[in-house]
């Protein structure tokens, strides 16, 4: 593929990411409108099984019956959304590490809005499953450029890897979270371990851990009730989804300036 092909193939899939706010728009009227019509929140819940969360560790937010299931927690994943087409707008050239981490970046903040609007098995699946996406990305991108292993093999272990954690999440969804923390960790470990032998900017990797840690503490602060407004237009977990479309965009920087 040529430079102009390149540039051609990359205006295409900048104006394809942007259609994914409308999409975004297009979905919150059909959850809040149409859909509130004909479906009851348990209907979905019956047809698409039930959010293991149920019934009382849905974090803080109200959980609604006849819309939205939880109307903050969801529209607030648009900030993901605007990230991975931020980043994708700011492209002047190929760049096949950006393309992709936007795209996770988008179906990130898809996937999260549909599990926080019906409350669903199916939905949690899809939400934990791109959390999965992006960590896993980060985590076999670093043993790439560690030289610890090819592209070939990269790309083959995340298809691998994410196909044995979406099984893990299908079969043992209790222990989701268990599993995005050990990989979380295990980024964190390989960032101070590709430290030691490399020359590497570290400004804004820590910016990321530090509004990680902060927006952790939120968002158990909001999933214990500790602080709670079931009610209110402030949500501890719409605050967390907030901050870490933050977290995302400045490892991105992290990475770029870096690889």
């Amino acid at each position: 593929m040529n430079s102009p092909e390149k540039r051609n193939f990359l205006k295409l899939i900048q104006y394809i990411s942007f259609t994914s706010i409308l999409i975004f728009f297009i979905l919150v009227l059909y959850f809040q409108n149409y859909l509130s019509k004909t479906y009851h929140t348990l209907e979905l819940q019956h047809l698409y099984g039930y959010a293991t969360c149920l019934p009382d560790q849905c974090f803080c937010e109200k959980i609604y019956l006849n819309q939205i299931a939880q109307p903050i927690n969801s529209l607030t994943n648009i900030f993901f959304l605007y990230t991975g087409i931020w980043i994708l707008f700011q492209l002047k050239s190929w760049d096949i590490f950006s393309i992709v981490y936007s795209y996770i970046l988008i179906f990130l903040g898809i996937g999260s809005f549909f599990y926080h609007a019906t409350m669903t098995f199916l939905g949690m699946w899809f939400d934990v499953f791109f959390m999965y996406a992006y960590i896993l990305f980060l985590i076999l991108f670093l043993f790439y450029k560690s030289n610890l292993i090819t592209k070939t093999q990269g790309i083959l272990l995340y298809i691998l890897l994410l196909a044995i954690s979406g099984i893990f999440l299908l079969e043992s969804p209790i222990y989701r979270r268990f599993l995005f923390g050990f990989y979380v960790l295990l980024t964190i470990l390989l960032f101070f371990k590709i430290k030691q032998f490399k020359n590497i900017k570290t400004k804004y990797f820590y910016i990321s851990l530090i509004l990680f840690i902060v927006s952790y503490g939120i968002w158990l602060l909001d999933f214990y009730h500790i602080f709670c407004y079931p009610e209110s237009l402030i949500q501890g977990h719409g605050i967390w989804h907030t901050i870490n479309s933050v977290v995302v965009y400045t490892l991105y920087l992290f990475f770029k300036e870096n690889f």
